[in-house]
């Protein structure tokens, strides 16, 4: 039988590089492969901490009652009606606020995660670059 394979992600082929050169290969890997793997691992972080803050669900129920606490009025006198419309208007305006906060809570994760997922493959690429040119600024300016 065959295994099922994780989505996304790549098998590693040994064979793939077989009739190229290592120099070749290596700058494939280093230049192209490998950061492209690290964004999609980005991709997916972000889209999973988009699902852990469920910003599409708090987004439809943004004027839900908070923890669905709503007071029925049926078969309530009038100075009773306007008391429970007002306490189930608080509610919905609790839920409302604690719902924005936590969605904008959740973005500012996201965008965070989505810079640091920018961030590394670009560092990972100009990292030997930058060993060397503190190598030769250290041994020129001294």
């Amino acid at each position: 039988m065959d295994e099922a394979k994780p989505q996304g992600f790549r098998v590693f082929q040994p064979n793939r590089f077989r009739n190229s050169p290592v120099v070749i290969g290596f700058f494939s890997w280093w230049l192209y492969e490998k950061p492209a793997f690290i964004f999609s691992l980005m991709l997916k972080n972000c889209d999973k901490l988009l699902d852990f803050f469920s910003i599409g669900i708090l987004l439809q129920t943004l004027f839900l009652p908070w923890k669905r606490d709503e007071i029925d009025t049926t078969n309530l006198a009038l100075d009773d009606k306007i008391r429970v419309f007002f306490m189930n208007l608080v509610s919905r305006l609790v839920g409302a606020v604690v719902r924005l906060f936590t969605i904008f809570a959740g973005l500012i994760i996201v965008v965070i995660t989505f810079a640091f997922g920018l961030a590394v493959p670009i560092l990972f690429i100009a990292l030997p670059f930058l060993g060397i040119f503190l190598i030769f600024n250290s041994i020129f300016v001294s």
